[in-house]
């Protein structure tokens, strides 16, 4: 928003015109001292836009509002990562080509991680822009065992967050007719 300054002659309010962001005023026939006063100059305001993503959520700081961020003060948000993405720190850049450093992070909620950012000096309005993440993964490590044979696969080397694999194991002749294998919560393998 493009602030108009409050230009005063002798305590009256005279008009300026804008032209290329500058206020000209003309103060005409002068034929005596005139005391020329600006008030209450406000300063102009910009605005961030924040994205929305898959896996992340952006929200304003505490105290701030990317709707109304005055001309040369700094504008912090905060970038909350969803517990699936949490393996990744989000590079955060501004449309004007900036990249932005992180400034701290906290814990969220449930099990989310949130990174605070900071723009210095704001003086036009901008996009904040999230970088693509990738969901979180994981690797099984299938032990070996007495009675069984287990598979090993490339795919158990990156387990992606929230997906179903199958532990593929192979009873020994003499286990076949008498026990069945199964998969523990700690991801080993045990012939019962």
């Amino acid at each position: 928003t493009q602030a108009t300054p409050v230009v005063k002659v002798n305590d009256v309010e005279i008009a300026g015109v804008l032209s290329d962001n500058t206020y000209t005023y003309t103060i005409s026939n002068i034929t005596e001292n005139k005391n020329v006063t600006i008030d209450n100059m406000p300063l102009n305001t910009y605005q961030y836009t924040l994205p929305t993503g898959t896996g992340f959520k952006v929200t304003n700081a505490a105290g701030m509002d990317c709707n109304s961020i005055t001309h040369g003060n700094d504008y912090s948000f905060v970038v909350s990562v969803n517990k699936a993405y949490t393996q990744t720190v989000p590079t955060v850049t501004l449309a004007s080509g900036k990249t932005l450093e992180l400034v701290s992070t906290a814990p969220g909620a449930d099990g989310s991680i949130d990174y605070t950012y900071k723009a210095e000096n704001v003086t036009k309005h901008d996009t904040v822009q999230v970088a693509a993440m990738d969901k979180n993964t994981y690797t099984a490590v299938l032990p070996t065992g007495k009675g069984y044979t287990a598979k090993t696969d490339d795919n158990l080397n990156k387990i992606v967050y929230g997906t179903s694999i199958s532990l593929p194991a192979s009873l020994t002749e003499s286990l076949r007719s008498s026990r069945t294998l199964i998969c523990s919560s700690k991801n080993s393998l045990k012939a019962i």
